[in-house]
């Protein structure tokens, strides 16, 4: 059974996040949003799991395959570092919009 986290893990997962987006994306933090779900609610398999993780990277534009991995390598790295979590165990999902499907600000798009 994994620890839950606390205030100050949430802050180390959304740092890294931030680092390694900027890092190989060029994406600045200003733009970044992330949730947190609780373990009781995560699923792998049809079975609960709370020794696991799934990170959705949602952003306008696209990038190279090679930069999509270069982000999934580190933030598996960083996840087992710090959490003990199986990189075998993180999933990385990367949702590529065009700037029309993009809306924010109440309507307006990029």
């Amino acid at each position: 059974m994994a620890r839950r986290l606390n205030g100050s893990d949430f802050e180390a997962v959304k740092k890294e996040v931030a680092v390694v987006l900027q890092e190989e994306f060029g994406k600045a933090e200003s733009g970044l949003v992330v949730t947190f779900y609780r373990p009781e609610a995560y699923s792998r398999a049809g079975k609960a799991v709370d020794t696991a993780a799934n990170i959705e990277v949602k952003y306008i534009d696209s990038f190279p395959l090679e930069k999509k991995q270069a982000v999934t390598r580190r933030l598996a790295a960083f996840l087992e570092a710090r959490f003990g979590i199986d990189p075998m165990q993180v999933t990385v999902v990367f949702a590529e919009s065009a700037h029309e499907n993009w809306g924010r600000r109440a309507g307006d798009f990029p």
